[in-house]
């Protein structure tokens, strides 16, 4: 296995860090179409991300090897409504490892590694999404732990 390094991203990681991003989604949606970006939707990510590097308010953590970056975790304390016992509480997001670089413990670190960021931070809890049909993602989260809670419904309405 390649050596991997990990740390934190930079803003002149974020053209790397999107084209991450980018994959995922494409992944994402083929699996769940539900979460298909609509039009935009990566210059509004890229903005709130580039929020996240720059003010500190969260942190986006990446995994590189001689091949480049190959994968990055997003951890963050939202602002929600200071409503729920465990708070604050962080959440995760817009994990990807490509796909040539899985199996190796990549994710695994990532996930370590933002939830250490979060527990830093004050968080009393986490939360992640996890769409369902993408391989190993709910391993993932069970081995780092996390147990699931909810279950969301969807419908689309209109034409």
């Amino acid at each position: 296995m390649a050596d991997v390094a990990y740390r934190i991203a930079q803003n002149r990681d974020m053209a790397f860090v999107m084209e991450l991003w980018e994959a995922m989604n494409k992944e994402v949606a083929a699996a769940q179409p539900r979460y298909r970006v609509g039009a935009g939707g990566e210059i509004v990510w890229g903005q709130w991300a580039g929020k996240i590097v720059d003010r500190k308010e969260g942190q986006i953590v990446i995994a590189e090897t001689g091949d480049g970056i190959v994968g990055c975790i997003m951890a963050a304390i939202p602002k929600d409504a200071p409503i729920y016992a465990e708070r604050p509480r962080g959440r995760i997001s817009d994990i990807y490892v490509r796909p040539e670089h899985r199996g190796k413990g990549i994710a695994t670190e990532l996930v370590k590694r933002a939830l250490e960021f979060l527990a830093k931070k004050g968080a009393k809890a986490v939360e992640v999404n996890a769409p369902e049909g993408i391989p190993g993602l709910k391993e993932l989260w069970t081995r780092a732990g996390l147990t699931p809670f909810a279950t969301r419904f969807w419908k689309k309405l209109g034409s």
